[in-house]
């Protein structure tokens, strides 16, 4: 896979092949996975992949639609407190942060602070897999 990380080399890349690779990138989502930035404490979305609502089982984002919003208008409330609290938590203290979300959709959510200074969430939905269990773990990384 290329690694490349400019912006044309982001546009070649295949996606498919994200599910072979062994180690995670941050900023680089695999295709069945969404994307969202937003500012904190505000909590109004920055950036969002147009599949977040496919991916959240949700009415479809057009293009640009969400920037702006807060960010319960696109995500469960209940997962927007988990993620406010992680950031209240980890975040500021300059540490990426993972966990998995057992709400109405199972998903892996990774969050860490963006370049330009907004927290980016990445979500993954889990399999559903009788093997996947909840594990209430949270791993912080530096």
């Amino acid at each position: 896979m290329n690694r490349e990380n400019t912006p044309a080399s982001r546009s070649a890349l295949d996606l498919s092949e994200c599910d072979r690779e062994r180690i995670h990138e941050i900023a680089m989502v695999q295709a069945y996975g969404a994307f969202v930035s937003f500012s904190y404490p505000e909590l109004r979305v920055k950036n969002v992949s147009a599949n977040l609502g496919a991916v959240m089982d949700t009415k479809e984002l057009s293009e640009g639609g969400g920037v702006g919003a807060r960010l319960d208008s696109l995500l469960d409330l209940d997962l927007v407190n988990e993620i406010s609290l992680r950031v209240a938590q980890g975040l500021r203290a300059g540490l990426r942060t993972y966990f998995k979300y057992w709400g109405r959709r199972k998903l892996d959510v990774f969050l860490y602070t963006a370049e330009d200074g907004s927290i980016a969430a990445e979500l993954s939905p889990l399999p559903d897999d009788s093997r996947v269990h909840e594990t209430g773990s949270f791993d912080e990384f530096v």
